[in-house]
């Protein structure tokens, strides 16, 4: 019988060779485009991009076993969880307000900053400093998930390139994040493992990539042109207003807090579901973790095959948020560590299909001069799901944890539906004017 450990490095290899076959295939249905302008475009926001994902990404795999490794408990852990989807929750919609005012790219340098701090706090022991790095990192967070797609989408409309040619930028980058995710999940066992094994080494190495990214968004982005920005004086509650004042994005914040917010508590749990503290030996989590990388780059594949046939992008995403649902739901009721984590590779996939579907809809819904404070807004009801979830944990079983991250996903694809309708009356009532006009 094959070792769990074993087990893993095959299912890396078997991935590999499955992503790069439909990496070839999809790339034939779906070629870049011609134009030499937007392909420069896309290698500039798309190279710094995965800079920054670097950092993070190489966190992942140890963030929850360094905690450990300090002799923290899970209900710490969950503390200093906590801690951070607070500050996202409640400080996110400050910052992306100010980087709509100030500029987007002030604030992806402000990104790079601010997580640095974040990962050299964590060579302390100390509880309450690990909690204000975490805090930092709720903030980072925010940022990163908001002001780079904001300067993203900002530019391409400025430049001129057609509003469909969005998710090709989209595919790539969450197809190419997932390579360098790949890539540092091995750098991170590589560093955790070198000369003896401490989970404090991937931290530092982030730090490395972080001020790399600070110095090429310096040196290659271009600053944000303030006419277009928010005036100094305009609210967050502006934002707010935007919001309910459209079925579109309203429905679009929660298939995005639903959805995420499952992915928050998968990255959570998956490490003592598959690394239980009474089973003996460590199996490779960086593997692990390039292996659920691999699959997610294997579902942006599968999102640009869709995209190259035409199929509409809501539709693509109610069937992957489908998938996730039922892949999480057997993951409640499966005790079979192997199992788990073949559901949670089809988990992945998954998000793999639904990134660049939603980013690709919020170039669609979202306005552009408050783009980066209403996706902070939206993290506000996701942070603040989450945070329910971490105060769960211990306190009701696996079971009961994994059978709510599916019907997260069930909402997701309820309120999908909803969405769908609401843009097809729309289309409606848009044909009925017209033709009442003529």
């Amino acid at each position: 019988m094959i070792a769990f450990s074993d087990g893993v490095h095959i299912l890396f290899g078997v991935l590999c060779i499955i992503t790069v076959a439909s990496f070839v295939f999809t790339s034939s249905l779906h070629q870049l485009s011609r134009n030499a302008d937007f392909v420069r475009f896309q290698y500039r926001y798309i190279g710094i991009f995965l800079v920054a994902m670097m950092a993070d990404w190489l966190q992942g795999p140890y963030l929850y076993r360094l905690y450990e490794h300090y002799g923290f408990l899970e209900g710490q852990i969950a503390a200093l969880y906590i801690s951070g989807f607070i500050s996202s929750m409640l400080f996110g919609p400050l910052l992306g307000n100010l980087a709509d005012r100030y500029g987007r790219r002030r604030f992806c340098i402000t990104f790079c900053y601010l997580y640095s701090l974040s990962c050299l706090m964590k060579i302390s022991n100390n509880f309450y400093i690990l909690m204000l790095g975490r805090i930092l990192g709720g903030l980072s967070t925010s940022l990163l998930m908001s002001a780079f797609e904001s300067w993203m989408i900002y530019h391409h409309n400025k430049m001129g390139f057609p509003e469909e040619w969005v998710s090709k930028t989209f595919a790539l980058s969450t197809f190419g994040n997932g390579v360098v995710a790949v890539v540092a999940g091995l750098l991170a066992n590589f560093a955790a493992e070198l000369n003896g094994h401490h989970p404090l080494r991937p931290f530092l190495l982030a730090v490395c990539f972080l001020i790399l990214c600070a110095y090429l968004i310096m040196m290659y982005w271009d600053i944000d042109d303030p006419d277009v920005l928010l005036h100094k004086n305009a609210p967050i509650a502006q934002s707010l207003e935007t919001i309910f004042q459209s079925k579109r994005i309203v429905f679009l914040g929660i298939i995005q807090c639903t959805f995420e917010a499952a992915v928050y508590m998968f990255v959570f749990l998956w490490t003592p579901a598959l690394d239980p503290q009474h089973v003996g030996g460590h199996p490779p989590l960086g593997v692990m973790f390039g292996s659920f990388m691999l699959a997610m780059m294997l579902g942006s594949c599968i999102f640009r095959s869709a995209m190259s046939k035409g199929i509409p992008v809501l539709k693509v995403l109610g069937q992957a948020c489908t998938v996730a649902c039922l892949s999480l739901a057997a993951v409640a009721l499966a005790p079979n560590r192997t199992f788990r984590l073949f559901m949670f590779v089809l988990f992945e996939v998954c998000c793999g299909i639904v990134f660049p579907g939603l980013g690709t809809v919020r170039s669609e819904i979202i306005p552009e001069p408050r783009r980066a404070s209403i996706i902070n807004l939206y993290r506000v009801p996701l942070n603040l799901l989450v945070v329910i979830f971490l105060l769960l944990v211990g306190h009701v079983s696996f079971m009961l944890l994994f059978s709510l991250m599916a019907a997260l996903c069930a909402v997701a694809v309820a309120v999908l539906r909803l969405l769908h309708n609401t843009i097809a009356m729309d289309m409606l009532t848009t044909e009925d004017h017209s033709m009442d006009v003529t």
